[in-house]
């Protein structure tokens, strides 16, 4: 199935199949460093692409809330397939429901002059003018309603269809006065009367960014749609409200530790940079601070997943688990989001004292386990052989040196890799894997690390290894990803989940390390590259020509990437002509992908907000000294 392109009020094509000038954009798109100036002005709200299969019901939008089919009588309504099909009949009515943000909640609303959420600063705000609604085909009456934050019908208006394709256009400037948008219905309401709904999308209007503002802000905003305030958590993804209850208490809510940890950081460096109101990144921060030190811990370790359980206290999410290198992400993250907006860092470095890292070493005789199961066993599982197997980190990584970072500043001592793997590369070429370390700690200091790796060598050399890879594997047959600079393969979702089995929905894409490479290519469902956009954002600081080709490509030609629409990840189809997407709003890579250009960012406006946290502290500092420096017996240390 093809992404409807987001011009379709423009061209409204019924094979939906996006044609891809490739030499024109290719020139347009691989641009000098930071040279972009764009202004989005339209979003999709969804297209129906997102089609229930045998199950597994789909129900989310493209901007990562629920909709639904409403009928009466003998309507009939039916979504997917990139159609919304609604049929009156001869003594009915039919329709869909989408709700603004995440799922039906009376507090989750989108207000229409603050698009970007409540804490990004006005002047970067987005305001919402027009609903937008492409027919394909229909006939008789369609109406277009709209839901105000009180649940009353705010703007109602009756269009009359006569066949054939059709674009409908509702003013809500609202004589420039704002309000919050629940919902909004789409009616085929009279007998006989019938409509075939290609898209709903708004025409907004924004201030003009940079490509890096726009990622920053887009990506901090659709973070901040799933924060709630009272808990201090964000959730693990949009269309799950964060305090709803477990699924077996008919909720859907699951928060994200280490992700709660990356917003507190973006929000910090937002303030700082002049993006987030201050008062509310104070008090975001603050808030994280105070709750994360209520957080169940086993041995010191805090969960992957938390989840609210009936008494209304979050604890270990089921299937989930006390995790080692998402509690050095966590406690590294707000350490230095403390240090940046100037709280006392003392009792989240005493959770790290805390750790009991004899426990999770076998007293330093092997590698850093993965952590605890739920009921405080180290995780591990049973071979072909019928032997039990501790997961260790063992390999060269990111993943690896953070754990390292905070196990240096509360032991003094290096943390073992498996002595075949504690060289680059990583296992699987994993984009995020290689470049996490950086949104924290300046690992291109030019000298190895403890375990003999020279970061600013490799982190290039693997940049080099993405860009050539789909020409080194398979010659021209991908020749439309290299001409418009598109790639990134890093953890993601597939782009069309409905289209694989549910296990094959998720998938380390790499380029291969000490295994082998995953790019989508020979993936059940997909059998394309699959580009994952967060590590252009993670390589902005160092490549900005690549990351304007890839956001520059989502932002303008397929107006993709909004500030109510993500991209989890992408593809161009088994033909190279076509655009498949995924719209989850992912909090944890958003939050690689704000920290990741949040990097460039700083370059541009000579800060260097989160280093200077790191030389500010000195225990996350002594971490960081020993994993580059101490280990050598070299005088010098971060300055």
């Amino acid at each position: 199935m093809n992404k409807k392109n987001s011009h379709l009020f423009e061209m409204i094509n019924t094979s939906k199949i996006v044609l891809l000038i490739v030499s024109l954009m290719s020139s347009c798109l691989m641009t000098s460093s930071y040279a972009a100036v764009i202004a989005s002005d339209y979003v999709v709200i969804d297209d129906f692409e997102g089609t229930s299969v045998p199950g597994r019901s789909w129900f989310y939008t493209r901007i990562g809330s629920d909709l639904g089919a409403m009928w009466g009588g003998n309507g009939q309504a039916t979504l997917g397939d990139g159609i919304a099909d609604l049929s009156a009949n001869d003594n009915g009515w039919a329709g869909v429901w989408l709700h603004t943000y995440h799922i039906a909640t009376p507090n989750l609303m989108m207000n229409t002059h603050r698009v970007l959420g409540p804490y990004i600063e006005s002047a970067y705000q987005s305001k919402i003018e027009t609903i937008k609604v492409a027919i394909k085909d229909g006939q008789g009456d369609f109406k277009i309603e709209v839901i105000d934050g009180d649940g009353a019908i705010k703007y109602s208006q009756t269009f009359i269809l006569d066949g054939g394709t059709n674009t409908l256009e509702l003013d809500i400037t609202n004589g420039g006065i704002a309000f919050d948008i629940k919902q909004i219905n789409l009616i085929s309401g009279i007998a006989n009367s019938w409509a075939k709904v290609d898209e709903l999308g708004v025409v907004i209007q924004s201030p003009a960014l940079t490509t890096e503002e726009a990622v920053f802000l887009y990506s901090y905003a659709h973070m901040s749609h799933q924060y709630d305030g009272d808990l201090g958590l964000i959730g693990e993804r949009a269309s799950w409200e964060v305090g709803a209850l477990p699924v077996g208490n008919n909720g859907r809510g699951t928060a994200g530790v280490p992700a709660t940890a990356l917003f507190a950081l973006a929000t910090a460096l937002g303030k700082e940079m002049g993006y987030v109101n201050a008062l509310d990144a104070d008090m975001i921060v603050r808030k994280i601070h105070d709750k994360m030190q209520s957080w169940p811990t086993q041995k010191g370790l805090l969960p992957h997943y938390l989840q609210m359980n009936s008494s209304g206290s979050m604890v270990l999410r089921p299937q989930s688990e006390y995790s080692s290198v998402d509690t050095a992400i966590t406690l590294s993250a707000l350490i230095l989001a403390d240090n940046i907006i100037g709280i006392n860092s003392a009792p989240i470095e005493a959770m790290a004292e805390n750790i009991d890292w004899n426990d999770l070493t076998n007293n330093y005789t092997e590698p850093v386990s993965h952590g605890y199961d739920s009921q405080g066993n180290l995780l591990s599982y049973v071979d072909q052989n019928g032997s039990t197997v501790y997961v260790r980190w063992d390999v060269f990584g990111s993943e690896s040196y953070i754990i390292g970072v905070l196990h240096g500043a509360a032991t003094g001592k290096t943390n073992l890799l498996n002595p075949a793997y504690q060289y680059a590369p990583t296992w699987d070429g994993s984009g995020f894997n290689d470049e996490m370390a950086a949104l924290f700690f300046p690992v291109n200091t030019g000298t190895a690390d403890a375990w003999g790796n020279n970061w600013a060598q490799y982190r290039s050399e693997m940049r080099i290894k993405q860009q050539q890879h789909l020409a080194s594997h398979y010659g021209d047959q991908w020749l439309a990803y290299d001409n418009l600079g598109l790639f990134g393969f890093s953890a993601a979702e597939v782009p069309e989940k409905w289209m694989v089995a549910a296990s094959d929905e998720y998938k380390a894409w790499g380029v291969g390390g000490h295994g082998g490479f995953h790019d989508g290519v020979n993936w059940p469902g997909v059998s394309y590259p699959v580009v994952a956009p967060h590590y252009a954002a993670m390589i902005s600081a160092e490549d900005p020509q690549t990351f304007n080709a890839v956001f520059n490509y989502l932002i303008q030609t397929q107006k993709s990437f909004t500030p109510l629409n993500n991209i989890e990840s992408f593809g161009l189809g088994t033909s190279g002509t076509e655009f498949h997407w995924n719209s989850l709003k992912g909090s944890w890579n958003l939050g690689l992908q704000v920290l990741g250009v949040a990097r460039a960012l700083q370059q541009t406006k000579n800060q260097d907000i989160t280093y200077d946290a790191l030389r500010n502290n000195a225990y996350l500092k002594q971490g960081f000294d020993h994993m580059m420096f101490s280990h050598r017996g070299v005088a010098r240390a971060l300055q």
